[in-house]
């Protein structure tokens, strides 16, 4: 696999939990009911100077990171796995809504205001799925992608081991 790149861009982590359970999140304790039989689906950025390679090593590493995004609190769990990441290269700021926005069309909204406190167009960027993983990340995910023109990598976890 190519490493992957430190330029600006945007991404689409999906985690499965591992078991039944809930999530509260941050100080506004927002809460995640937790399932085997969801994925979960979290749509971010990546602008700053380390770009997708330094955003992605965060949300891959467990332990030993300050919890200050609310997608932290869930990658920081020990029971909920990521298993893709999809990502693509812009630089274009409004990259990250547009994404958000197509993939509220295709997947169920998870919790208000989960990671989209700058975004005054979606209610959220986190997205729950009921259905084939397989078809999510080999359909609906890469389409939300292409819907904008964006190319994109899909990266399994063993890969990003």
């Amino acid at each position: 696999m190519e490493p992957i790149p430190r330029c600006k861009g945007v991404y689409l982590l999906v985690m499965v939990p591992r078991s039944d359970g809930t999530a509260k999140i941050g100080k506004s304790s927002i809460e995640i009911v937790l399932s085997p039989n969801i994925v979960l689906v979290y749509v971010g950025s990546a602008m700053g100077p380390g770009g997708l390679l330094a955003r992605l090593k965060r949300h891959l590493s467990r332990s030993g990171k300050k919890l200050y995004w609310h997608i932290d609190y869930l990658t920081s769990r020990q029971d909920i796995d990521i298993q893709y990441v999809l990502y693509g290269c812009t630089t274009n700021k409004s990259a990250e809504k547009d994404l958000a926005e197509k993939c509220s069309l295709v997947l169920e909204e998870g919790p208000s205001r989960f990671g989209s406190g700058d975004d005054p167009y979606n209610r959220t960027h986190l997205f729950v799925y009921r259905g084939d993983p397989a078809i999510l990340v080999e359909k609906l995910l890469p389409e939300c992608f292409r819907s904008l023109g964006l190319s994109f990598v899909l990266v399994d976890r063993k890969q990003l081991a």
